[in-house]
């Protein structure tokens, strides 16, 4: 179909005027606006790995993207998605830098006064999620960078499922009653789960299920946190200590605790040594494609811990929020620092920066051949 769509909670659907795209945009275009598990580790419980810093070997500055992205970065595979604020003003942008070609600047339907927590691309790296703050609630808004809409108000979180492009879920809590809901492949919205038991705001989504995080408390002056594993069909099946920062789509989580990271999966718990990080504290994470690799950005420092050989690397990077990605080969990890985009070569341990003249406030790639 081509026909764009505007869709609510309550399911009306709106046709607007038609344009010639792609299957999936019919109901984000105009909306009304995170392989197998590589553990070859044995054990439930593992000890932090001391941490061997890389040098980095050389850096790259780009002031103008003039060129494609891939002629930057030699070997760059993908397409990079990027929210920027412009020098001038405070409206946000979509930065869409191909591998071949000049970066284009879309402005969004948004402004940075009022955008509540990160916004955050899907797994294409073409739709593009934000909350804003009305003054009366949280509204959830959603699309492509031209042509934003509101999908539904009185949010607490939103998530975008870990592989599948266009699959968003959001949370929301009335009158003590925890909602669940899901727009799958970009389709009508609909209610998964209500429940008085649990509490929270959705963390992540998969073909896994749906993880809710909640704040449980204070501990020495750091809030501490529950997190809630439920089926596809959102039914509760177990209960995690600590904040879910990321998943994978083979059922793996990483898992905040104070200053304590570890991964939970299949082969138990490995835990993770975030010393090189500011206070310990890790503000993002997400996993390699194969999920042989995790990293990790706090406000300073950026960490890449091999699952497999329990190694890892560390990177002076001081990061802008929490928004990092890997590129679709693995190679390649881009973290939205406080001016720009910094790129590491973790083959080499090269890293160039990007777009040093915006500040960025998410990054994403975008796969040559997604929709």
């Amino acid at each position: 179909m081509t026909d764009d769509r505007i869709v609510t909670d309550g399911g009306d659907v709106v046709p607007e005027a038609r344009k010639s795209v792609g299957p999936w945009v019919w109901l984000f275009i105009g909306l009304g606006l995170g392989v197998g598990v590589m553990f070859l580790v044995g054990g439930s419980s593992f000890r932090p790995r001391a941490l061997s810093p890389t040098t980095l070997n050389s850096t790259t500055t780009v002031s103008e993207a003039t060129l494609g992205v891939g002629d930057v970065i030699l070997g760059f595979p993908d397409n990079l998605s990027v929210v920027v604020s412009p020098g001038a003003g405070r409206a946000l942008e979509v930065v869409t830098w191909p591998v071949q070609g000049e970066a284009t600047f879309r402005s969004v339907a948004l402004s940075d006064l009022n955008t509540f927590g990160t916004p955050r691309f899907d797994s294409s790296g073409h739709f593009l999620a934000a909350m804003v703050d009305s003054g009366n609630g949280l509204l959830l808004t959603v699309g492509r960078p031209n042509s934003f809409g509101i999908v539904t108000d009185d949010v607490n979180g939103f998530a975008w499922h870990d592989s599948n492009a266009a699959d968003l879920a959001w949370s929301k809590e009335r009158d003590g009653i925890l909602e669940i809901w899901t727009s799958e492949d970009a389709g009508q919205p609909r209610l998964v789960s209500q429940s008085e038991d649990i509490s929270g705001t959705i963390a992540a989504l998969g073909s896994w299920g749906f993880a809710v995080v909640e704040q449980t408390g204070v501990s020495d002056g750091a809030p501490t946190y529950r997190s809630y594993i439920l089926d596809p069909n959102g039914d509760l099946s177990r209960t995690i200590d600590g904040r879910i920062i990321a998943s994978h789509g083979s059922g793996i989580f990483a898992i905040s605790e104070g200053d304590r990271v570890f991964v939970d999966g299949p082969s138990g718990e490995l835990a993770i040594n975030t010393g090189e990080l500011e206070s310990g504290i890790a503000l993002g994470a997400a996993f390699s494609p194969q999920a042989d690799r995790l990293a990790l950005t706090g406000l300073l420092g950026v960490v890449v811990v091999d699952l497999v050989e329990e190694a890892d690397a560390a990177y002076p990077i001081r990061a802008g929020s929490d928004s990092i990605a890997w590129s679709s080969d693995g190679r390649y990890l881009l973290v939205s620092s406080f001016r720009g985009i910094a790129v590491v070569d973790t083959r080499s341990g090269d890293m160039f920066a990007l777009l040093e003249d915006q500040t960025t406030r998410a990054v994403a790639v975008a796969p040559i051949g997604t929709p």
